[in-house]
């Protein structure tokens, strides 16, 4: 009787050091992955991340543009690029492009090249510039509106004259005005 108490005792202990040298190598090797994990970096570095959707293709992406510059494009279900977020053709100047489903720039929003200037921009789907919103290139930052037909001639002009007077001006097909005010 007592040999069979001893002998589970014994079988008891042999269990619980064998627990406890367990517990001791899973801390251990807790405690040095968490040492790593401390001397990692916390900045995910890359020079293109792409997210893709459930069928592999690529919607958004974080790369370079030609230029070297930094960018996101938003594509579509089809793979074309439908938005642009990142620099126009000056190196500091935001710019927002949409472009419609054949991937032709429709609405730019961004800077003037020749002042710095926010403007709006809208084009056909030929690739004409048909409205613009923005201030004038000359003079005093003046808002300015120009409204232009299919072959890019301006039809109405809302903004300042040279003398800093507000001026609405009407064109015919050939550009000449054909109702101005004041």
């Amino acid at each position: 009787m007592m040999r069979a108490r001893l002998a589970r005792a014994e079988r008891r202990l042999r269990i619980t050091s064998l627990g406890w040298l367990v517990a001791a190598v899973v801390v251990a090797v807790l405690w040095i992955g968490a040492q790593q994990a401390q001397s990692q970096s916390a900045t995910l570095s890359a020079r293109r991340l792409a997210v893709v959707d459930q069928g592999g293709k690529e919607r958004i992406v974080l790369s370079f543009d030609t230029s070297n510059r930094p960018a996101i494009w938003l594509r579509d279900e089809n793979g074309h690029d439908r938005m642009f977020i990142g620099f126009g053709a000056k190196g500091g100047a935001p710019l927002i492009g949409l472009n419609d489903e054949a991937g032709r720039l429709r609405l730019s929003l961004g800077f003037s090249l020749e002042r710095s200037n926010p403007q709006l921009v809208l084009s056909d789907e030929n690739g004409k510039q048909r409205a613009y919103l923005g201030f004038a290139a000359s003079g005093q930052p003046t808002p300015q509106l120009d409204l232009a037909d299919e072959r890019g001639t301006d039809r109405i002009y809302l903004g300042w004259s040279m003398a800093e007077k507000p001026v609405m001006i009407v064109s015919d097909d050939s550009g000449k005005a054909l109702w101005s005010a004041p």
